[in-house]
C-alpha cells in the first residue's frame, strides 16, 4: 500500500511524502533529485505529485520559485517494491525571461529518459 501525504503547504507549492507501508510499518520512499551544481542524489520530499492508480504513474513537479520557469518534473511507474524513474525533467533559474514570444513558459529541458 502507497501512501501520498502532504505535509506543508508553502508560498507557492506543497511537500509532498511517499510512503510504503512495510513489515516495520510506514517507510519513506527516496525519489530521484538533480540539480545543474551537485548532480543526481535523492530526496524524499516532492512538490506537486499525481498519482494515477490504473496506470501505476506518479508525476511530480516542483517549483524553484512562484512563477515556476525554473524547476523540475518527473515521470514515474510502481513496479510492485518501488518506482522506476521513466524521465526526469529540469531547468535552472535565470534572470532572463522566457523566451516564448507568447509569454508562456516553455517545458523544462530533459536530462533523464528510461529506454
Amino acid at each position: 500500500m502507497l501512501y501520498v501525504v502532504g505535509c506543508t503547504l508553502g508560498a507557492y507549492q506543497p511537500s509532498t511524502l511517499i510512503f510504503i507501508e512495510g513489515a516495520d510499518g510506514l517507510v519513506p520512499l527516496p525519489f530521484a533529485d538533480y540539480s545543474s551544481d551537485g548532480g543526481w542524489g535523492a530526496t524524499f520530499e516532492l512538490g506537486f505529485v499525481d498519482f494515477d492508480p490504473k496506470t501505476k504513474e506518479l508525476s511530480n513537479f516542483v517549483k524553484f520559485r512562484g512563477l515556476g520557469d525554473c524547476g523540475s518534473s518527473s515521470r514515474l511507474r510502481w513496479t510492485g517494491y518501488s518506482f522506476k524513474l521513466l524521465e526526469y525533467r529540469y531547468r535552472d533559474c535565470s534572470d532572463e525571461p522566457p523566451a516564448d514570444p507568447d509569454g508562456e513558459i516553455p517545458e523544462f529541458p530533459v536530462v533523464y529518459e528510461a529506454k
